[in-house]
Parts: structure tokens; C-alpha cells; sequence
């Protein structure tokens, strides 16, 4: 389950990914995203079912040569290599995920700040997945800081990245 909920996270993360014109009010998200897999981070996922207390955390960490993640229930955190096969297939996934498709828009929605960084923001929109949602991209790095993606029936997927000083779990 924990599986399927963070290969949902990494995609959901990533969209969208469609290459990126330049009157496309979207392209510092693209941009944001095609970075996603090529830089050093702390990457979060909680879900939260409709109604109910989340569900766990999910936490990955991405360094230069190496993948670690561990699920909720886990005492400890699981390690794979991560070289550029491994980063072209991820980045693979996200544009089979993000290909520009009928019923999904992505719309620019403005300026916010976010633990007092200025961010912009972006909603995207797809039918066939039936879910919406919010990106927040820093202003002064161009970093994908956080997304909220609002699932059917009212849970929500929230993640959450960090680049400062990414190291190895312990």
C-alpha cells in the first residue's frame, strides 16, 4: 500500500512535466520538476484519508549516488543505487504521468509566502486522475517546495521538500 501511495507521491509531485513553451504560464513548474529527481532532497508524503487522522509519513531522501526511503511502519530505511538510468526512468514515469492530455489544465494561481520564503503558486487540474492540486515553487530557487494533492472522496496527498544540507539517513 505505502508502495503505491509514494510511486503516486513521486508522480503527483512531478506534474506536469510536458514541455514547456515560452508564453506557458506553468514553465517554472516544469522546470521546478524536471529538476526534481537531479537534485539532493528530503522528500515527505502523508496522506490523509476523508475525515480521519494521517495516515503515516512516508520520507525519502535522494543524494548524489543513492535512494532511501522508509514507510510508516518501518524501523529502518531501505537503500538503492541511484544512477542515471535509474534518475531517466523516474523522469520517464513523470512524463508518461504528465503528457499533455484532454481534461488536465494547469493554471498559474499567484504569489504566496511559505515559512516566510516567497513562493509561486500553481493548481493543476486532471479529470482522469480526479484530482487537483496545489504547487508551491520558490521564488529565489526555483525548487518545488511543497504540493497538496486533493484526492476523490476528501483525502489529500501533502509533500514536502527540503535541499539543505541533504545527507544519508543514519
Amino acid at each position: 500500500m505505502w508502495g503505491a501511495i509514494l510511486a503516486a507521491a513521486l508522480t503527483a509531485a512531478a506534474a506536469p512535466q510536458a514541455a514547456a513553451s515560452a508564453g506557458d504560464v506553468c514553465a517554472p513548474l516544469h522546470a521546478a520538476l524536471a529538476r526534481l529527481y537531479h537534485t539532493p532532497l528530503r522528500h515527505s508524503a502523508t496522506r490523509q484519508p476523508e475525515g480521519g487522522r494521517p495516515a503515516g509519513t512516508t520520507e525519502y531522501v535522494l543524494t548524489g549516488d543513492r535512494q532511501y526511503m522508509k514507510f510508516p511502519s518501518a524501523t529502518a530505511w531501505m537503500s538503492t543505487p541511484l544512477g542515471e538510468a535509474d534518475r531517466a526512468a523516474l523522469d520517464d514515469g513523470v512524463k508518461a504521468m504528465t503528457a499533455p492530455a484532454e481534461g488536465r489544465s494547469c493554471s498559474a494561481a499567484g504569489e504566496e509566502a511559505l515559512a516566510g520564503e516567497p513562493m509561486r503558486v500553481f493548481l493543476l487540474h486532471d479529470e482522469a486522475a480526479r484530482s487537483d492540486t496545489r504547487y508551491w515553487v520558490s521564488a529565489r530557487t526555483g525548487l518545488l517546495v511543497r504540493s497538496v494533492m486533493a484526492l476523490a472522496h476528501g483525502a489529500s496527498l501533502t509533500d514536502t521538500y527540503a535541499y539543505d544540507n541533504v545527507k544519508a539517513p543514519q
